[in-house]
């Protein structure tokens, strides 16, 4: 009953991640509570050989000690401890999909079915300022779609691409046909996250198509045409609708300092620069276990640390790390992103210098796509403890998870 209740679940996570945080979190805890069942159930203690989740373990015992040293102990304890129901989500993703292989590819179909729906949504949304439940678009230079007031419609699609290529290079029957109406689906996708007027959510985007374009070899040409038209596109709409080039071009050169206004460049907002010199101070005040998960929020008024910007976080992985758990927390982060940098790397020189066999997967490829654009230091991002973006973080790690249970062995192209 269990499992068959976990298949539903599985299929669920789309839905859940739009309808926001709290029913994600739901789906989240119960398949996590699920997956600690069949753990003792199934006696499954072979999962802590996989180094993946040695070190998701690890940074999990990290948080819950430094949390006892927090200038806010009740909210971090409760964030630290909470926080494994993340890896648990993603280990019963890749136990329930090792139990019947077949979900994940109804998942994948599934998947698209939704992304679909939210394009349709979102082309009309961008037509009519308003999307197709009749809420009205929270602002007139971003197009938010089924998401309402939360401009998150970019984030939720850029974060999702790497994983359809992943559910596509399964396919074992791929032809010209599939790939042709694939294409022209990324397509639209490309163009709605641009006009979502999420500039990260955009940089994601371009991110993903140049690692996937690159380190991937089915239909690489084929796919190489299609990002080139969602480029064409993309300068065609600017070129063409003055609320996208307001947004996309012409804030950008503002908040950059790149107009006759300001005296000098910025690679980052200032107000962003507000809130990092804030995570910043907050690090020198306590460098090695930092103030705290989550606890930003609780010391950003302080005078001690403002500096004339204050938020729940500090809109930026590695300065929130800093900041509530030290340089230890953010050397454990960090030092995943290089070493997914690494495996890109030699990927890239097998590849196209040493002419040797993939030593990495197309499809594993895509998953790790996923985590590097988690894992990209040099943007602004959301709230790393956020219970919508693990979700979306974890999501990909599910997949990944499965190959490791029908192994029982760390899969040997990593």
């Amino acid at each position: 009953m269990f499992l068959k209740l976990n298949f539903y679940l599985i299929y669920l996570i789309p839905i859940a991640i739009i309808l926001g945080p709290a029913t994600s979190n739901i789906i989240v805890s119960i398949m996590g509570l699920l997956f600690i069942f069949y753990l003792f159930k199934d006696k499954l203690w072979f999962i802590f050989q996989n180094w993946i989740v040695q070190v998701l373990i690890l940074f999990w015992f990290y948080l819950c000690i430094i949390s006892l040293f927090s200038f806010d102990v009740n909210n971090s304890v409760k964030t630290s401890i909470l926080y494994i129901r993340f890896i648990f989500f993603a280990l019963a993703i890749g136990f329930f999909i090792s139990k019947k292989p077949e979900i994940e590819i109804y998942f994948g179909n599934f998947l698209y079915f939704i992304i679909f729906l939210v394009l349709v949504d979102g082309l009309f949304s961008y037509n009519y300022d308003y999307n197709l439940l009749g809420i009205k678009d929270g602002s007139t230079h971003i197009v938010s779609g089924i998401f309402g007031e939360e401009y998150i419609l970019g984030s939720f699609l850029s974060r999702l691409l790497p994983l359809l290529f992943y559910f596509l290079f399964l396919d074992k029957n791929l032809s010209y046909y599939k790939m042709t109406v694939f294409i022209i689906f990324v397509i639209f996708i490309d163009f709605i996250i641009f006009v979502s007027g999420e500039r990260t959510a955009f940089f994601y985007m371009l991110l993903a198509s140049f690692t996937l374009i690159l380190l991937t070899k089915k239909f690489q040409f084929f796919r190489l045409i299609a990002f080139l038209l969602s480029i064409i596109l993309v300068i065609i709409v600017t070129l063409t609708n003055p609320k996208v080039k307001s947004r996309m071009v012409d804030h950008t050169i503002l908040e950059l300092g790149l107009n006759d206004n300001k005296e000098g460049i910025y690679f980052i907002s200032e107000l962003h620069q507000d809130y990092y010199l804030n995570a910043y101070n907050m690090f020198l005040y306590n460098p090695i276990i930092g103030n705290g998960p989550n606890s930003f929020r609780t010391l950003c008024s302080n005078d001690s640390f403002n500096s004339n910007a204050c938020s729940i976080h500090p809109h930026n992985t590695y300065f929130q790390l800093l900041a509530e758990t030290g340089l230890i927390g953010f050397l454990f982060i960090f030092t995943c992103f290089l070493l997914l940098l690494f495996i890109f790397i030699r990927q890239f020189f097998h590849l196209y210098f040493f002419k040797t066999r993939k030593i990495i997967s197309d499809t594993n490829i895509c998953l790790f796509t996923c985590i590097l654009i988690t894992l990209w230091p040099l943007v602004p991002t959301g709230n790393f403890f956020s219970s919508w973006l693990n979700t979306l973080y974890f999501l990909p790690l599910g997949f990944y998870f499965s190959k490791f249970f029908v192994n029982q062995n760390t899969p040997s192209d990593l």
